[in-house]
């Protein structure tokens, strides 16, 4: 994070010192973007030991409060982004697309089992719980998404309102453990662009984003870890919850054909608790996945290339 705020101060400076030129701003222009974000990620998950009832008949239960389940650290990924404005008169409309995949070596601190046990609670219960571990887990990220909308340009503002799908797709490897969640979005957004000068334009870009669906695959269990028996992967059902996004990117146009965009960012991932798999006929125990809280912190430094200057400003 340190690294992250170091590197968008030198940033900023860089930008609004740069001088102005009369070769037209990137506002309202068709682009490709090509770069790097930097983030920091913070998940955990969260359930009420012992309490939490699936049914009149089936409960689950968690860890002691003193063992945490958290996952964090530093992530690196590559991304392409695409925009196109038209400049039709009747109905101006423009709509981008997005592509980014990358990861990290964070740090894990929970359990080794972090799928919830669940089993039918009563004298003589035996429910196992697994031991605390903190390590490094290597996780990948990827995201595919795409958008449409009308905007508006009024004076040296540009208003865009959209709307598309997101697929966001999370691989938390550790040897044994291992888990792959997905997730499928409708983001509802608005952006918002201000020329500064005829190189600079400054923006905001929010996304409320609609969780459409939600699993998780773990190719992990009980005899899998601690016994080292093979078993069949767990597939997961998540609740839906909602996230959100928010963006201020800064663009600036160097020459005709190629400009640069500094973009800091927030974005929420939370996700929902998922129903029993794996269940025991027998017994009725089987295992879910608890509610999940994530965000991300972080900045993109990219390469854009397009035709700025083309701008008719009379649009």
């Amino acid at each position: 994070m340190k690294y992250i705020v170091n590197l968008s101060g030198v940033v900023s400076l860089v930008l609004f010192l740069l001088p102005s030129a009369g070769s037209g701003s990137t506002l309202g222009q068709s682009y490709f973007l090509f770069g790097f974000n930097e983030s920091s990620y913070d998940y955990s998950e969260s359930a009420p030991p012992h309490t939490y009832e699936i049914s009149p008949t089936y409960y689950y239960f968690t860890p002691p409060p003193s063992i945490p389940d958290r996952e964090y650290g530093a992530t690196s990924a590559f991304h392409a982004e695409g925009k196109f404005y038209s400049h039709d008169r009747a109905l101006p409309w423009y709509g981008g697309f997005l592509f980014e995949y990358g990861g990290g070596i964070q740090t894990y601190n929970g359990t080794a089992l972090d799928s919830i046990q669940v089993g039918v609670p009563g004298p003589g219960d035996t429910t196992q719980y697994f031991p605390p571990i903190v390590e490094s887990k290597s996780n990948t990220f990827t995201r595919i998404g795409g958008f449409i909308g009308p905007y508006f340009k009024v004076g040296n503002t540009l208003v865009g309102l959209n709307a598309g799908l997101l697929y966001y797709n999370w691989y938390r490897g550790a040897g044994a453990y291992n888990e792959s969640y997905s997730w499928v979005y409708l983001p509802v957004g608005a952006e918002v662009q201000w020329e500064m000068n005829d190189r600079l334009s400054v923006g905001l870009d929010m996304q409320y984003r609609i969780m459409l669906s939600g699993s998780m695959t773990a190719t992990y269990d009980y005899a899998t870890v601690l016994e080292g028996v093979p078993t069949a992967a767990n597939n997961f059902t998540l609740g839906t919850r909602d996230g959100f996004y928010l963006g201020f990117p800064m663009q600036l146009q160097i020459d005709r054909w190629f400009g640069l965009e500094w973009k800091p960012w927030f974005e929420l991932r939370p996700s929902g608790i998922s129903g029993l798999t794996d269940v025991n006929p027998e017994t009725g125990s089987g295992y879910l996945e608890p509610n999940s809280y994530s965000y991300s912190i972080g900045v993109s430094i990219s390469a854009m290339f397009g035709t700025f200057s083309s701008f008719d400003r009379t649009h």
